[in-house]
């Protein structure tokens, strides 16, 4: 009676060894081979956003956006893997002259949410003047700081003369 299994097995373990190398080889083929370089002027960016967003600071190594329909949200999007573990978004209103060189987080700082490294990711925003603290919690520093006192001002003050 084990004779027939023995057999049985004797053939099924090569071919589904076999089939698995056939399935990982038209895995690898099948994936691409070049990555899409996403370019500072926005355009590839855009398509991470919503059509509506404003692009409000762009960095080497991601742009920050906002929109105001149907909610105010605030959009950090990388351009390529952030070298940051742990990213979260503070929200601070304006930053003193000691804070500004400092590499801690200030201590009125609002916390908007974690960012992923890898991927667009959206926070609930309060329009306004404001400075964004990017903060590493893995290497306990800012990662960024982007003072968007100006650029909203100059955006809330063209859509007004509209």
């Amino acid at each position: 009676m084990i004779t027939p299994l023995r057999r049985r097995h004797r053939w099924l373990a090569p071919g589904s060894f076999v089939c698995a190398l056939a399935g990982l080889a038209v895995a690898l083929a099948a994936r691409p081979t070049e990555f899409v370089e996403r370019s500072r002027a926005g355009h590839v960016v855009r398509g991470f956003l919503p059509e509506h967003a404003t692009i409000l600071a762009e960095r080497p190594h991601y742009t920050l956006a906002s929109t105001e329909q149907p909610e105010p949200r605030l959009w950090l999007v990388p351009h390529a893997a952030l070298d940051a573990p742990d990213l979260l978004v503070y929200r601070v209103d304006a930053l003193g002259a000691a804070e500004r060189d400092a590499a801690q987080l200030p201590s009125e700082a609002t916390l908007l949410g974690p960012a992923s490294p890898t991927a667009a990711t959206s926070f609930a925003w309060t329009p306004g003047p404001a400075v964004i603290v990017l903060y590493s919690l893995g290497h306990r520093q800012r990662f960024d700081t982007i003072d968007l006192r100006g650029a909203l001002s100059t955006s809330t003050s063209t859509q007004e003369e509209r």
